[in-house]
């Protein structure tokens, strides 16, 4: 498997001596000791800033899936209760509990950048190893500062280390100033100077296209018509640059043979080798939890690892029928993102087991399926089973680039070309194997064709951490959250009173949260 040597190094991660230095006191600074010295310490310091990204992008995944229209919390019956109003989008909730986010390991990754950023220049290395370490650090800092973005209207800028006195003294940055930050790091650190390709051994490490994709992410939620047309060629030369391609079969992205496959652009690499019993800390990113949560509870599968045999999790992130109902049939990418917990049990009695398959739906919000995607499946795990997966995390599909490059095509010019159109049916071919399932675009106003666009993202990434934002960023919040109380108030997250108070009046509520 090509990720072989890069999780050994981030399980070290999790075992090296260093680990005490990496404690935060605040989440704003780190002790670095006498660390940083050499070109293979500053990797070891990137190899823990990673594990601190997985973990924080783990740890917004079920939060996005609640507040979109992909699932509910779930869990067993009175586990979910506070999710049925958190995310109901109720203005009587308190917004201690909207703030997770802010402090969720966002800023405790930036200031591990900053950190290692600001030992660059000390440790001895070549400069072509400095310069791509410079790109690979901040590209993970501007990972952390793009879901901010995301989730709050405004938000604190840090961009060096601070001392503990000064966390909260540091004002609120304008959105705009926000956006620009994010841009430049693009535009003069990290794009250029990030690896085209990478060894196999390396799969894992941020390459180039990685970064362009985010910019143009960055571009779209931002609204920014001014470089629509850039982004917009920047997706056109990674398409033809023939790096990459879809995998024919949908469902075989999410098995170990999927990962890093031609579709893949970036992934999150976890292994199973820590065999971490740590249920606050999950070895920080280096293995994977994310199965557990939203596997079915009390699954009881017979079959092999070979035969497909499924492992058991707590339930939460319910996948949901309503989902399961946009795909028509034939479409391929319904098998795919499903698990239909019937058909694995006649599966099992068709393979002449005594023992049935079995799965409670005492659970909240149980509609009789899993999460195809990232469900626990046996053989991806230790002995440890419930904290230890290694799926890879699919952060970056080509599938993306294609869809982005449609949606580029179609808002820079008002409408589809026959570039775009063909990009487009690239997608809705893989999913239905002919020709025969693709709208054309072409034929289409505007707004239509976006609209085929956000549906036809909402059928390939369910349950990839994207549908909550091309739910903000298509302007769909009312149109399919009005019924969960959405207004435009709950674009953005408000900041966690808790953090307000620790603040002294030093940090004010974000516009549309004031009181």
């Amino acid at each position: 498997m090509k990720k072989n040597l890069l999780y050994i190094l981030l399980f070290a991660m999790s075992l090296t001596s260093c680990g005490d230095f990496l404690e935060l006191y605040p989440k704003t600074q780190l002790n670095d000791g006498d660390f940083y010295k050499t070109e293979d310490d500053v990797k070891m310091g990137l190899y823990g800033l990673m594990n601190t990204l997985q973990h924080s992008v783990d740890n917004i995944y079920s939060t996005f899936i609640y507040m979109s229209d992909e699932g509910d919390t779930g869990g067993g019956p009175g586990e979910g209760g506070y999710g049925l109003d958190l995310f109901q989008f109720d203005s009587n909730n308190c917004p201690n509990w909207w703030g997770g986010e802010w402090n969720l390991g966002m800023y405790e990754g930036i200031a591990r950048a900053n950190l290692l950023l600001s030992k660059l220049d000390g440790a001895t290395m070549t400069d072509a190893a400095r310069t791509r370490l410079r790109a690979e650090i901040t590209f993970a800092r501007m990972v952390f500062y793009y879901y901010m973005f995301i989730g709050y209207e405004q938000f604190v800028l840090i961009d060096r280390i601070i001392l503990p006195d000064e966390m909260y003294s540091v004002p609120k940055a304008s959105r705009e100033d926000c956006y620009k930050f994010i841009m430049n790091d693009l535009d003069n650190t990290i794009i250029g100077n990030l690896p085209v390709t990478v060894p196999d051994e390396e799969c894992g490490r941020y390459i180039n296209d990685a970064a362009i994709v985010m910019k143009a992410k960055m571009i779209l939620f931002a609204r920014d018509e001014s470089r629509y047309a850039e982004a917009l060629n920047d997706m056109r030369q990674i398409i033809n640059s023939k790096r990459y391609d879809l995998l024919p079969d949908f469902s075989r992205i999410w098995l170990q043979e999927g990962e890093f496959c031609q579709e893949s652009i970036m992934e999150f690499v976890y292994t199973e080798k820590a065999n971490s019993n740590d249920w606050g800390g999950y070895i920080n990113g280096v293995c994977n939890n994310l199965p557990t949560w939203c596997s079915g509870r009390g699954i009881v599968d017979p079959r092999s690892a070979e035969e497909g045999g499924l492992g058991d999790g707590w339930g939460q992130a319910t996948v949901k029928r309503n989902v399961y109902d946009w795909y028509e049939e034939g479409d391929t990418r319904r098998e795919g993102t499903f698990i239909d917990y019937a058909v694995e049990a006649q599966k099992v009695r068709d393979l002449g087991y005594e023992v049935d398959f079995h799965v409670d739906d005492n659970q909240m919000s149980f509609d009789g399926f899993g999460n195809y995607k990232y469900h626990a499946r046996k053989g991806y795990t230790s002995a440890t089973s419930y904290l230890n997966y290694n799926n890879n995390f699919r952060f970056l599909r080509f599938a993306d680039v294609l869809l982005l490059g449609t949606e580029l095509d179609i808002r820079a010019n008002g409408t589809a070309s026959a570039e775009g159109q063909g990009w487009y049916s690239r997608i809705r071919k893989r999913a239905f194997g002919d020709d025969n399932h693709t709208p054309d675009l072409t034929k289409m106003n505007k707004q239509e064709a976006l609209d085929v666009i956000f549906n036809e993202r909402g059928l390939e990434f369910a349950y990839e951490l994207h549908r909550w934002i091309d739910l903000m960023r298509f302007d769909k919040g009312a149109e399919i959250l009005g019924e969960k109380g959405w207004t435009e108030k709950y674009r953005y997250m408000p900041i966690s009173q808790m953090d307000l108070d620790e603040a002294d009046g030093n940090l004010t509520q974000n516009p549309g949260w004031s009181k």
